[in-house]
């Protein structure tokens, strides 16, 4: 099989095979950070020398790497307003509005200081991304979680609809 990108011969794996592991390992590793970069600059413009708290090395990677603003990275937190970054990704983001939705769960919203750095990235995008990188990284178990790997499996891209549906009924729930 072929990269879908660069087309450059790429090991194929037997069985299911999302658009995750039809890509080579540099042009998958280049969209993924396209992706962060992006949500970056839609959802929480990174201003010169902003102090930002980095609890994981994987945020760490990113942080140092994947912006392009200068900024100030911190263990803990100093002062009330700096930017935290949190490690919820889009699997995550889409099983919270399920548990709210279904379960009548209590709703977690993002703080305002709050940068939710991989909500646009799923965890097995994330995994292959840290198995690229040699980075840890160990996605969240929850239930609701396998559920909807298997409807993905079976309906490609129902995990983005799932997530287009938060921001959509949103204001309604």
């Amino acid at each position: 099989m072929n990269c879908l990108s660069c087309h450059r011969e790429i090991p194929t794996k037997l069985g299911y095979i999302s658009n995750s592991y039809r890509y080579c390992s540099s042009c998958f590793s280049h969209i993924i950070e396209r992706r962060i970069r992006k949500y970056i600059r839609e959802s929480a413009p990174l201003k010169r020398n902003q102090q930002v708290v980095v609890s994981n090395p994987l945020s760490t990677h990113f942080i140092q790497h994947i912006t392009h603003v200068p900024l100030v990275v911190l263990k803990k937190i100093q002062k009330k307003n700096d930017l935290v970054v949190q490690l919820h990704t889009l699997d995550d983001v889409v099983v919270q509005f399920l548990d709210h939705f279904l379960l009548g769960k209590k709703k977690i919203t993002k703080k305002k200081n709050e940068l939710w750095l991989f909500s646009s990235v799923t965890d097995e995008e994330l995994t292959l991304y840290c198995h690229y990188h040699h980075i840890r990284f160990v996605a969240q178990k929850h239930p609701l979680k396998e559920m909807i790997l298997s409807l993905e499996k079976e309906h490609p891209g129902t995990v983005h609809a799932l997530y287009k549906s938060v921001f959509d009924l949103a204001d309604v729930f």
